[in-house]
């Protein structure tokens, strides 16, 4: 029913970086020069750095306000290494112009005109941005009538409606 996507909001990053193949947009730029991208599983004595040999610009589904939107992001590393992880640098969104709000789990950025772009949600203490796809489409009740009125033990095994993911 989903895929499932990392997508962090990172204060540390230096750089958007990104390894999922499906959201960017346009065509990727051969860099000149390659950037090496320096801290990845640096918790193992291995650890190594990677290399972007692409930048671009990438689209992720995302919610504001309960209503579907994209967030669009310039300026990404490519990164085929990550897979499915792609992190945000807020420092870059900064320096762009763009402002931020956290409050109770919520961090919300805002344009350069003070318009809310997207909300990225608190979770295991990272902010995620929250793919539309990965909320809960229907609530148990809903659930119930549109399977033919399962049991409740059955509607369980299908997913968890109160929380971000449901059939």
């Amino acid at each position: 029913i989903y895929q499932k996507h990392l997508r962090i909001i990172d204060g540390g990053a230096t750089w958007h970086v990104s390894g999922e193949k499906c959201i960017w947009v346009g065509k990727k730029r051969r860099l000149s020069r390659p950037r090496t991208i320096a801290g990845f599983d640096s918790e193992s004595k291995g650890s190594r750095s990677l290399v972007a040999y692409e930048e671009g610009t990438i689209e992720i589904p995302s919610t504001v306000k309960g209503r579907p939107t994209n967030v669009r992001v310039k300026n990404v590393l490519y990164i085929p290494e990550m897979g499915n992880v792609t992190l945000i640098s807020q420092g870059m969104l900064d320096e762009a112009g763009h402002k931020f709000t956290t409050a109770q789990g919520v961090t919300s950025c805002y344009n350069k005109r003070g318009v809310m772009v997207w909300n990225a949600f608190k979770k295991g203490g990272l902010y995620h941005i929250q793919d539309n796809i990965e909320r809960c489409m229907m609530s148990k009740d809903e659930a119930h009538a549109r399977f033919g009125h399962i049991n409740e033990s059955y509607l369980n095994q299908l997913g968890d409606f109160e929380g971000e993911l449901s059939p």
